[in-house]
């Protein structure tokens, strides 16, 4: 089972997406927005209960609503930033899925086997799977072959413990 596909500032920012959302700092990010929100609501409400709307407590309540409607662009924004600075445009990835791990390669240059002892997780998303350590990505459009995307989805549950199918 083989991904091949060149690595693009789309496609990085697509990757970065998904671990953001789903992969294993996800939940805690989540949590973390979540208290601080909680928090800073309960603070807002105490103040108004207290001496009624100011403009400070309304600026806030701007600044919060503002940040959660504009938080994936400006992730979006820090992610193309981090791509430009890593000066990674248009490599050829390979991606091997053997019986004793995943090769992973550049084109024209040696591949790194990684054992299967090592990947600690798998998660499927519509789109394709996050590979952890890592992640690696492996978008479902660039499978090679007559191989189906539920296949390799059944041979990373068979040889990853934590496998989540999230499709």
């Amino acid at each position: 089972m083989r991904f091949e596909y060149t690595w693009t500032e789309a496609r990085f920012i697509e990757s970065a997406l998904l671990d953001h959302r789903y992969g294993p700092y996800g939940r805690r990010h989540r949590l973390f927005t979540s208290v601080i929100l909680m928090a800073l609501m309960t603070f807002i409400a105490l103040q108004i209960g207290q001496r009624g709307l100011m403009w400070t407590d309304a600026l806030l309540l701007f600044g919060i609503g503002a940040w959660l409607l504009l938080r994936k662009h400006l992730l979006i924004r820090l992610f193309k930033r981090s791509y430009r600075r890593a000066a990674q445009d248009q490599m050829q990835l390979t991606f091997e899925l053997t019986d004793e791990g995943i090769e992973a390669g550049l084109k024209d240059q040696p591949s790194q086997q990684v054992e299967w002892r090592y990947i600690h997780q798998v998660i499927r998303v519509k789109k394709g799977f996050l590979v952890y350590p890592g992640p690696y990505w492996l978008p479902n459009e660039s499978l090679q072959g007559e191989v189906k995307v539920a296949e390799v989805g059944a041979l990373f549950q068979r040889k990853v413990d934590d496998y989540k199918d999230l499709s």
